[in-house]
């Protein structure tokens, strides 16, 4: 009987174990951007023990003056082993999330690729929070500079149909 219930307590033990390790966080430590030029972003989160991105996982930004504005990207991309430092020529603007994590040691970063996010001052989220997305710590309001803006093609096709009016008229003189 001693021998049975050790048993059931072994598999009882071992099952809350494998279900806790299932759920063990991929902490976000450190997140930044960098401007493609061409009216995108691809933004970079360092991740504490993982390397991969889950599906339909990433970050959300929301304009703190209108939160009817948001710019979602999903993880998409992963690059691994790289320190804050070795990153630093990447991105245009990051942010750390913790203290107690050397900025020299080499973790992996999830990536989310030609995110359209323009400059503006935005509360970070994650998207559909997985394993890899729980912040270290709760994530920052940041302000998002140096993205360049890439006019709209309407706006160019308006712009020309402007000038070629103007030519014309010239012409007539």
């Amino acid at each position: 009987m001693i021998v049975k219930n050790r048993k059931k307590l072994a598999g009882i033990v071992f099952g809350i174990f494998a279900l806790l390790s299932t759920s063990a966080q991929a902490h976000l430590i450190y997140f930044g951007y960098s401007d493609n030029g061409d009216g995108t972003v691809d933004y970079f989160g360092q991740h504490y023990h993982s390397a991969s991105q889950s599906t339909g996982s990433g970050l959300t930004f929301t304009d703190t003056t209108n939160t009817a504005i948001t710019f979602t990207g999903l993880w998409n991309d992963t690059v691994a082993s790289q320190s804050v430092n070795d990153m630093l020529a990447t991105l245009t603007q990051g942010w750390d999330l913790t203290s107690g994590y050397s900025d020299t040691t080499q973790y992996n970063w999830l990536v989310s690729r030609n995110v359209s996010l323009a400059n503006g001052v935005y509360q970070v989220s994650a998207t559909n929070p997985t394993v890899v997305d729980t912040a270290i710590s709760t994530l920052p309001e940041v302000t998002v500079t140096g993205v360049t803006p890439v006019p709209e093609p309407t706006s160019l096709a308006i712009f020309a149909l402007a000038l070629v009016g103007f030519a014309a008229r010239r012409v007539k003189k």
